[in-house]
């Protein structure tokens, strides 16, 4: 309510001072209207008021609000805990709200793995505007370990596991040599 009747009331300020009506037809002041209506400049607010690009980009540099870090820090702490534990006992976690014969342990690891790369993005972008990309380093690295871990455990040709973790390894290695 007052947020939009606030922001209402600056819109139709700013139009009044910039409509060709009230400028007149040739530049001239209209008849009628007091001499500060017509030559009052427009609020300090909209002189100054940066674009919607500009605010993005400057919230991409700024901190991340306190409320923020928070809630980013307890879910990620808590994705990651599930994903852990979904690695490491992927059955007993899995049976807990699922039925674990519907999947071989090796996808339940798989997804387990994704939930702790997913908790560990949080946590990075908890941090500041290049937390995240600095977590994506670490944790490709991490995620291509658990997934060549999962296909030794498994002990079953999983080339296309193989194949992420490698292409993983190599984004890993990329995104850091491009931050440094």
């Amino acid at each position: 309510g007052i947020l939009v009747s606030s922001r209402l009331k600056r819109v139709v300020m700013l139009r009044l001072h910039v409509s060709p009506v009230h400028r007149g037809l040739l530049g001239r002041p209209l008849p009628g209207l007091a001499p500060s209506v017509r030559k009052r400049p427009a609020p300090q607010s909209f002189q100054s008021r940066p674009s919607r690009l500009s605010m993005v980009a400057t919230f991409a540099s700024s901190n991340v609000p306190v409320a923020a870090q928070r809630a980013a820090k307890i879910t990620g702490l808590y994705i990651g805990v599930i994903g852990i534990a979904l690695f490491v006992a992927p059955v007993t976690c899995f049976s807990i709200l699922f039925d674990p014969t519907e999947i071989k342990p090796i996808w339940i690891r798989v997804f387990g793995s994704l939930c702790a790369l997913l908790g560990w993005y949080y946590r990075g972008a908890s941090q500041d505007s290049r937390g995240f990309l600095v977590a994506t380093v670490s944790g490709r690295y991490l995620l291509a370990l658990a997934l060549c871990i999962a296909v030794a455990i498994d002990k079953q040709k999983h080339l296309g596991l193989l194949l992420l973790a490698a292409t993983n390894a190599v984004g890993a290695y990329l995104m850091h040599r491009a931050l440094r």
